[in-house]
């Protein structure tokens, strides 16, 4: 992992993410990193990813038969009869 070091940060910013880190539980330096990673979006693998799972749901979705041809309410009544 990689590190960074901020200077010159001015103590106005430095109390509000203080506090901020305080209420959500998280030490100031946890915070940042957070938000930094917030502000860059989802890294490119989670985007991959994602890409991936869409493509296996659309191949899913063509396997999936659209025309039923049952009646609904006699598989119903079939299955309450059990």
């Amino acid at each position: 992992m990689g590190k960074i070091v901020l200077e010159n940060v001015e103590e106005d910013t430095l109390d509000r993410l203080r506090a901020l880190a305080s209420s959500t539980g998280r030490t100031p330096e946890e915070e940042a990193k957070r938000m930094i990673a917030g502000a860059l979006g989802a890294p490119p693998v989670d985007m991959a990813r994602r890409r991936e799972l869409l493509e296996q749901m659309r191949r899913t979705a063509e396997l999936t038969p659209t025309n039923f041809d049952v009646d609904l309410t006699q598989l119903i009544r079939e299955d309450r009869d059990r």
